[in-house]
């Protein structure tokens, strides 16, 4: 019974050091803050005027959260469900 759990506790282990290894990777944490500074984050450091920051916070708005369209024979969840009949 001890060397059952001793290898499940062994086993459970290098299989949660494998996928903080995989998580961790350097290059794929770079790839996810540079997609998140490229969409979010404003291209010039200074606006001239309320009108500029209010129209960079639309867009940035509109890329990421794009809503749903309804009727173009994709079903979205969970917004939308397949018909029947």
């Amino acid at each position: 019974l001890l060397c059952r759990e001793l290898t499940g506790y062994i086993a459970f282990t290098i299989v949660y050091l494998c996928a903080l290894s995989y998580l961790s990777s350097t290059t794929q944490t770079n790839e996810v803050i540079s997609a998140i500074k490229l969409s979010f984050l404003p291209q010039t450091e200074r606006f001239e005027n309320n009108l500029e920051l209010l129209q960079w916070l639309s867009n940035s708005v509109k890329q990421i959260w794009k809503p749903t369209e309804c009727g173009n024979a994709i079903c979205e969840e969970p917004y939308e469900r397949p018909a029947f009949g």
